[in-house]
Formats: structure tokens, sequence, C-alpha cells
């Protein structure tokens, strides 16, 4: 991995105690790893057709582009949009290979979603040939804002530089890291048992985490015949709250929600058989 040796300075904060990161003067720490998960998914090739440029452009791709040294932004901006072949500025057909490499090499260290193996990873980096890259980046100092905050002052002088101390942190913090179960992006659970990422997923904004419990709950009840009597019950007795008829027998809110608070009781009793699941389901329909 060849250092592009774009000056594009930067100081990177990160916390001693907690896995959180901070780029330049970023007020709002981000979870260790985001940024960089941030950047693997970002979308750069449609910038690949484009005559001119913004800095904003990038913003969405790594907090760097937001936060580094504002001369060099300038600079960066101009290269792209003269088509520089200058190679103190990357081009963006290099950070898309950057982008690349770095999804290549996440996806094997984590494909999988059981937990992580040390061994595994190592292997991986070995083969890849992480383990002998050499960047420049240094710590400054340990910076402190109150007693619970303490800080590892970094300073990087280029993107990659930027990308590869935050793929170490992750690696040493073991900072655990999951393929997504709905759309299979990698994703950073803030619990251990969250299996869906927070992206949004379908075009009425949905996320993953929506669609796939959703999914995950449906799926339940197939295979939970109780479960799917109750809910059929259940929206049969709503609907003659919601949607009053003239041939059969409405009912009150307070109506409805005595009935629901039984057929749940009796459905946890069914299910713990204390009374006769067949006699449930046949209560259910009255």
């Amino acid at each position: 991995m060849g250092n592009i040796n774009a000056r594009g300075y930067i100081r990177i904060h990160i916390n001693l105690f907690h896995n959180t990161i901070r780029f330049g003067s970023q007020e709002d720490a981000l979870l260790l790893g985001d940024s960089l998960l941030m950047f693997i998914y970002s979308s750069l090739k449609p910038l690949q057709s484009r005559m001119h440029y913004s800095i904003e452009e990038f913003y969405s791709v790594h907090p760097f582009f937001r936060y580094c040294d504002p001369i060099w932004k300038s600079s960066f901006v101009q290269s792209l949009s003269d088509g520089s072949k200058d190679k103190s500025f990357p081009s963006v057909e290099h950070l898309i290979r950057l982008q690349e490499k770095y999804k290549s090499l996440l996806q094997s260290l984590y494909e999988s979603s059981t937990g992580i193996d040390t061994k595994r990873i190592q292997s991986v980096l070995a083969s890849e040939g992480w383990l002998r890259t050499q960047l420049s980046y240094s710590m400054l100092s340990l910076d402190f804002e109150d007693k619970e905050q303490f800080w590892a002052d970094y300073f990087v002088s280029s993107f990659e530089e930027c990308l590869f101390i935050e793929l170490v942190e992750i690696i040493r913090r073991r900072v655990v890291i999951k393929p997504c179960r709905n759309c299979g992006k990698l994703f950073i659970p803030k619990k251990s048992n969250s299996d869906y990422c927070q992206r949004t997923y379908t075009p009425d904004g949905r996320t993953c985490a929506e669609v796939g419990y959703s999914r995950t709950f449906a799926q339940s009840v197939k295979n939970d015949e109780l479960l799917l009597a109750y809910t059929r019950a259940y929206k049969a007795h709503y609907a003659r709250v919601t949607k009053p008829r003239k041939k059969a027998r409405n009912m009150t809110r307070e109506e409805f929600q005595d009935w629901y608070r039984e057929a749940k009781e009796k459905l946890d009793k069914a299910r713990a058989g204390l009374i006769d699941p067949e006699e449930y389901k046949e209560w259910l329909k009255l």
C-alpha cells in the first residue's frame, strides 16, 4: 500500500477508554470504525465523470475531507477540476482503488457474524501484506477534557494514513463488526445481539433493522401456530373497533383492551402448557 504523499494534515483524537474518534475540530465523536465503513460504502464512481468539483461533495465520503487542512482541501479540489497529474493529491480513481482495497480487507476480516477470530484476522493481515505497511503518523500527546475523557492526539499527514490508523485501532481494540443480515453490509452493532444495521433500505425510509425484524417476526408467526392464531384474532377484533359493521357485533376500545390483555395471558399459558392449546384457539374465535 503506497503512500500518496498528500499533505492533508489533520489531527485525530482517539479516546483511551471508549471506542470513539474525532477528526480535527469535529465536536461530536464518532464510533471508532464508523468513518472507515462510511468510506468503503460511499458513492465515489459517479464522481469519475465530473468536470468540476467542490469539497462538499466529499464530505459524505469521510470526515477527513471536512476537517483536514483548508489549504490542502482547496488545492485538492483544484487538482481534480484541472485534471492534474500531480501525485501529491489523490485522484478519484485512486480513492476508488483505496475503497475497494479496504472493503475487500474488512469483508475478509469480519465475514463471520459469530465473533472475532484473532488467528483468522492475523492470517488475513499477513497474507495481504498489511502487517508490513509503514506509515508516518505519530502521537503528539495525551489530552483530557475532564476526569472521564482522555484522548490520544495523533498527527496525520494524508488521507491514506487516516484510514490506516483507524483500521489499526479497531483491530487492536477488538471492535465488533458484523455483516447486516438484511443488506449484507458491515456495521458496528450498538448491542451485541443486533443483527441489522440502521442504514435506510427502502424508498419510504425504512431501515434494515425495521425491515429485518419485521421479516423475523413474520417468520416466527409462520412457525408458531398459537402466535399465528392469536395474530389473526387480534386483527379481526381490532377491526371491530376501527371499522364498525352493521351485521357484526362491534367493540369499544375498552372492550378490545380487556380482550387483548386476556388473549395475551392465555397465549403465554397455552405456550407453557398450562391450558389446552386447542381450547385456546377455539376461544380466540369467539
